[in-house]
C-alpha cells in the first residue's frame, strides 16, 4: 500500500470473520530511516486518546526488538464491517453440476460449474472428477469459497469422464456431493489426408503403430511415375495421439517422405 493523505483503506482478498475478541491491528509509520526520506515531515499517522489501548515501539532502520511501551495515542482505525453470513449446519446442500461442452475431443478445455449448494460460514468446497466410474480425483485447491474450474480433458475416444463437487461442513463434519455432470470424449470429426511426394528415390516400408488404425504399405518395385497413390490406406488418428511411423528405403538414402 502507498501512503496517501487522508483515509488509506486496505481490502482483504479473504473475508475476515471478528469475533470481538480476535483482532490486533499494527500500524507503522516511518519506516526506513528518517521515514521514508521525509525526516520529520514523513509518513505519519494520526491518533485520538483512547486511555493505554496502544503499544508503542520506536527505532530506526529495522523493526524493533524492544519491548513495547504502553500509550494512550491510539491511531485512528476506520473497519467497515459486513453482516455476517449463517453458518452451515448438519448435511450441507451438495448442488446441481455442470460441465461445458458436454462432449468433444480429447485434449478439450471444459468448465465446471454448480449450483443451489450450501453457501454458510463453514463450508469448503472443491471439485472432483474421475474416467469410466475409476477412483475420484481432486482438481485444484480446497477452497472456503465456492468457484468454478477448467480442466483439460486427457483420455481416449469413447471415455466418459464424470465430474462432481464436494461440499463439507466443517462446524458439523459434514459432507455432501452435487450431482454428477458427464463428458464424453468423441474422434475428430475430421481427418488430414495424406499426400505422397514425387521422388527419385522411393521408400519400400511405411507403416504405423499406435494409431487408431494402422497404416501398412510395401513394394519391392519402383511406384510408377516415382509415387503410389495409396489414398484407400486408412490411416485414423487424433489430436493429441502418440504413435509410431516407421519408413525404410531400398536404397541408402532416405530422399522421399509422407505428408
Amino acid at each position: 500500500l502507498t501512503p496517501i493523505a487522508g483515509w488509506n483503506t486496505i481490502t482483504f482478498d479473504v473475508p475476515f470473520v471478528y469475533d470481538q475478541d480476535n483482532l490486533m491491528v499494527m500500524v507503522e509509520a516511518n519506516y526506513g530511516g528518517n521515514g521514508n526520506g521525509g525526516g520529520t515531515i514523513g509518513n505519519a499517522v494520526r491518533y485520538s486518546f483512547a486511555y493505554l489501548t496502544h503499544a508503542y515501539w520506536g527505532d530506526n532502520n529495522a523493526p524493533s526488538v524492544k519491548s513495547g511501551t504502553p500509550t494512550s495515542n491510539r491511531p485512528n482505525i476506520r473497519i467497515n464491517f459486513t453482516p455476517p453470513i449463517p453458518s452451515c449446519n448438519g448435511i450441507p446442500n451438495g448442488g446441481v453440476a455442470t460441465v461445458t461442452p458436454t462432449s468433444g475431443v480429447d485434449e478439450s478445455e471444459i468448465l465446471m460449474a454448480a449450483t443451489g449448494y450450501e453457501n454458510g460460514y463453514g463450508t469448503t468446497y472443491k471439485w472432483q472428477l474421475r474416467y469410466n466410474g475409476g477412483n475420484w480425483q481432486q482438481i485444484g485447491n480446497t477452497s472456503s469459497t465456492y468457484t468454478d474450474e477448467s480442466t483439460t480433458v486427457n483420455g481416449e475416444p469413447g471415455d466418459l469422464l464424470e465430474v462432481r463437487l464436494q461440499v463439507n461442513c466443517t462446524i458439523s463434519n459434514e459432507t455432501s456431493y452435487s450431482t454428477s455432470a458427464y463428458f464424453e470424449i468423441v474422434p475428430p470429426t475430421s481427418y488430414c489426408i495424406p499426400t505422397y511426394t514425387e521422388i527419385v528415390e522411393y521408400l519400400s516400408l511405411i507403416s504405423s503403430e499406435g494409431a487408431l488404425t494402422d497404416i501398412y504399405y510395401s513394394t519391392e518395385e519402383p511406384p510408377t511415375d516415382g509415387n503410389a497413390m495409396e489414398t484407400s490406406l486408412p490411416f485414423v488418428v487424433y489430436q493429441g495421439l502418440s504413435f509410431n511411423i516407421t519408413t525404410t528405403s531400398l536404397c541408402s538414402q532416405d530422399l522421399g517422405g509422407l505428408e
